[in-house]
């Protein structure tokens, strides 16, 4: 991750729930979650909605922040965003990756051939 990509700064961006080409968007246009979190109201308008400026504006959810680098403070505890490169090749191709991945294990293991079974119990 580059300087300007701290975990805290992807995970206040993740937390705004920001619509997938928006964000895309608005970090090709700034660099960096830090600086799309840095950015003012005229800067963001040009590129997105209003609906999405307010979200991104809007205070971060600082209980929920402090959980959560509370978490990734724990041993093999870690966050790799769309910048890291282990962020796993396979998600990015589908599209509409998430812009986080929170994971207990080792990185280095995402991005061999796996094998994942979705469903539900019932």
């Amino acid at each position: 991750m580059n300087a300007a990509s701290t975990p805290r700064a992807w995970a206040a961006l993740a937390q705004k729930h920001l619509p997938h080409a928006a964000l895309v968007a608005l970090l090709r246009e700034f660099g960096g979650p830090a600086a799309v979190l840095a950015a003012t109201r005229p800067q963001l308008a040009r590129l997105v909605p209003d609906v999405t400026v307010d979200r991104v504006l809007a205070p971060p959810d600082a209980a929920g922040l402090e959980l959560t680098m509370a978490w990734l403070a724990q041993p093999e505890h870690e966050l790799i965003a769309w910048d890291d490169p282990d962020y796993p090749q396979a998600l990015l191709e589908l599209g509409f990756a998430p812009p986080v991945l929170y994971f207990v294990g080792q990185r280095q293991v995402l991005n061999r051939p796996a094998l994942a079974i979705v469903g539900s119990r019932n």
